[in-house]
């Protein structure tokens, strides 16, 4: 629960004698876009689905604190747009045409730049 504040706070808190500021990730992940983000959760997730505010939660525990449900929606419309994901009882659900990833930088397709 601790953890969960902290990174929701996105500010620096005292630990001790030092200064802790808020946690920068180095990972690929920081590369990512929020599409490839969202094709990665939901493809860990394959052949079950997140709702949009699973989905949320998932990525701003894992990857983006900051991230707001008014970015994420628009980029499942895009994915859905693209062919991608379908929703199905309000389960964003990934459409799989290949056999599973092992969740490798091939999970993250290429879509551009475009966040």
């Amino acid at each position: 629960m601790a953890r969960k504040v902290y990174l929701d706070s996105n500010v620096e808190v005292d630990v001790g004698q030092r200064t802790m500021p808020f946690p920068k990730s180095e990972t690929p992940v920081d590369r990512k876009t929020k599409k490839q983000l969202i094709y990665g959760l939901l493809d860990e997730a394959y052949p079950r689905g997140y709702t949009a505010n699973e989905s949320l939660d998932r990525i701003r525990t894992r990857w983006n604190p900051g991230l707001k449900r008014t970015t994420l929606s628009p980029q499942l419309s895009r994915l859905k747009a693209e062919g991608l994901i379908f929703n199905e009882s309000r389960q964003w659900k990934l459409i799989r045409t290949d056999a599973p990833s092992d969740n490798s930088d091939e999970t993250f397709p290429s879509f551009g730049m475009d966040q």
